[in-house]
């Protein structure tokens, strides 16, 4: 794992905390606290989510352009083995 994603991993788990500590904290009904922190959960899980998706299509991305750079490597060397044999 990256020093980048570990310390945006550690960013979100700190600004959980934060946000239920403070929830937790806050003067209001029993009631309407789960309800906040049910609320903030899921948001907090879409966040979550839509990084990963997004993640994961930069991976895809970046594997597909990796396997097109093959192909046009590959190709070249077929290319110029064809060139050395015809030269023999």
């Amino acid at each position: 794992m990256s020093k980048t994603s570990k310390l945006l991993l550690a960013t979100l788990g700190a600004a959980a905390v934060g946000v239920v500590a403070g929830i937790l904290l806050a003067p209001d009904k029993g009631s309407n606290t789960r309800k906040k922190i049910n609320k903030k959960t899921h948001e907090a899980w879409d966040y979550l989510a839509d990084l990963v998706l997004a993640k994961k299509e930069e991976a895809e991305d970046a594997i597909d352009d990796a396997l097109q750079a093959g192909e046009k490597l590959a190709k070249k060397a077929e290319d110029k083995l064809k060139e050395a044999k015809a030269q023999l």
